[in-house]
Formats: structure tokens, C-alpha cells, sequence
């Protein structure tokens, strides 16, 4: 049964192209077309890369935090979308917007998202709420230069975010790969000094990052990445990470379908 299951995957990664502009964590304003599905893997390994890289496979072998999500844009510039992530079986489902005009030198898109997952050791384990995200990004500087903020609201923390990233264009035919990205992003907590009580246990002393290497391919597309926090969202992220964070591995997959 597992055998066919991956066999289906791989035939419908076949079928997919890769999309433009995709972040590590941040969201981006949509490059999708009209009638488009972007499927998306990704993976955070829990190891650290640096201890006993040979035996543990450079900390993949201590497992992984996965999130998988679809996207479908049905109408232009609109989107539904859901996912699911491994950790606190977090699942989501929302809508976004893109706002693209030809006479401004950015793009920008708003995303509304409800969410659930769940949290142990609390009497009713099962926790939900909304977010919503504006995502600015400018249009190519000199065809190497894109800067990306994701500025949002969690609901459920009750507590502003901010995300900031870069994707530097490095190469064109490098070999197999038609184009190499160099990605930066970085989640500064804002309420360190000031979060509530609520907020007590969650907000950590040093700031999340992450720095990857987009490679495309004849119809592929992939992000290697290495991060100091095993989470995806930037609402997550800018809670911050363990002072003694490691840098760890991890890889986003991206494919595009028509329909």
C-alpha cells in the first residue's frame, strides 16, 4: 500500500512545474496563475547539523517536524488554501489575495487563515483561532534583488508579528539547474518585554532564522535550508527560539498543477 501511495506522488510530481518567488517560512505574494494548484513538502530536522555530523547523518536522523499544503487559485489573484504540520497536528485552511498593479514597484497580498491544533498538558488539549498577514514584496531590483515583509496579526496569542527575507538571484545554467537563489529571512519578537501571560511559556530569548539555497530544475524546484527553529509559520517564528538553538537541516518541495 505505501509503495503505491509513493508511486502516485511521484507521478504527480512529474506533472507539476515550480513557482516563482517562493520563500523558506515567509509568504509571498502569489506568482500562481489562474487555475493553478501549488502541493507543497517540507521538512525541519530536529538534529543538529554540527554534533556527530557522520553518525547522525548531519542530525537527520533524529527525526523531523513535516508540513504539507495545497493551493488553489480558481480566480485570479484569489487563492484557498490549507494545510497540515506534523508538530501539534496543526491544520489550517484560508483565503488570500494578491494586489499586483503594474504602476507601483511592489506587490502585495493578504491572507486570512483559520487554524487548529493541539496543545498537550492543557485540560482541553484542542486550541483554534484566525491570523491574518499582509505580505509586501518589491518587484526585482536590476533582475537580482527582492525584498519580502510579512507583517501580521495571531488571534489566538493576541499579539502583532513581523517577518523580514531577501532572495538574491545568484546564477543562470549552472549544469542541471537552470537558476540558483540564495534565501535569507529573519523573525525578530517584537514583545519579548512585554508579552502577557499567555505568552509567558512560548516567547523564547533568541530570534528564529534561516538561510537556503533555491535550486531549479528541469520542473522541479528545491530549497535547502539551514534553520535555528524546526517551525514553519511566521506567527511561530516570532516567538522566538532556545538560547541554545543549533542550526538544523531541512528542504521545501514545490510543484505546480493545472486544472
Amino acid at each position: 500500500m505505501i509503495k503505491k501511495i509513493l508511486l502516485v506522488i511521484l507521478i504527480i510530481f512529474s506533472m507539476l512545474q515550480a513557482e516563482d518567488y517562493s520563500m523558506l517560512n515567509l509568504s509571498s505574494p502569489t506568482s500562481l496563475e489562474n487555475r493553478q494548484i501549488c502541493f507543497s513538502v517540507r521538512h525541519r530536522f530536529y538534529g543538529d547539523i554540527g554534533k556527530e555530523p557522520l553518525k547522525t547523518f548531519f542530525g537527520m536522523d533524529a527525526g523531523a517536524n513535516t508540513l504539507l499544503s495545497l493551493r488553489i487559485q480558481p480566480y485570479p489573484n484569489l487563492e484557498i488554501k490549507t494545510s497540515y504540520i506534523r508538530l501539534k497536528k496543526r491544520k489550517s485552511i484560508g483565503l488570500s489575495y494578491t494586489l499586483a498593479p503594474e504602476k507601483l514597484p511592489f506587490l502585495s497580498q493578504i491572507d486570512l487563515e483559520y487554524f487548529a491544533f493541539e496543545e498537550s498538558g492543557l485540560q482541553d488539549e484542542k486550541r483554534s483561532n484566525l491570523l491574518g498577514i499582509l505580505s509586501l514584496r518589491n518587484r526585482p531590483i536590476g533582475e537580482r534583488f527582492t525584498a519580502l515583509t510579512n507583517i501580521g496579526y495571531d488571534a489566538y496569542y493576541e499579539r502583532p508579528f513581523l517577518g523580514i527575507g531577501a532572495l538574491i538571484h545568484l546564477l543562470n545554467g549552472l549544469g542541471s539547474f537552470e537558476q540558483v537563489d540564495l534565501i535569507l529571512e529573519y523573525f525578530p519578537v517584537l514583545d519579548r518585554d512585554s508579552a502577557g501571560e499567555k505568552l509567558a511559556d512560548y516567547i523564547q530569548p533568541q530570534n528564529a532564522a534561516g538561510i537556503a539555497l533555491k535550486l531549479d530544475t528541469y520542473g522541479h524546484r528545491f530549497l535547502l535550508s539551514l534553520t535555528n527553529s524546526s517551525h514553519f509559520h511566521a506567527h511561530r517564528l516570532t516567538l522566538g527560539t532556545a538560547d541554545d538553538a543549533f542550526w538544523r537541516f531541512g528542504f521545501n518541495i514545490e510543484r505546480i498543477l493545472y486544472f
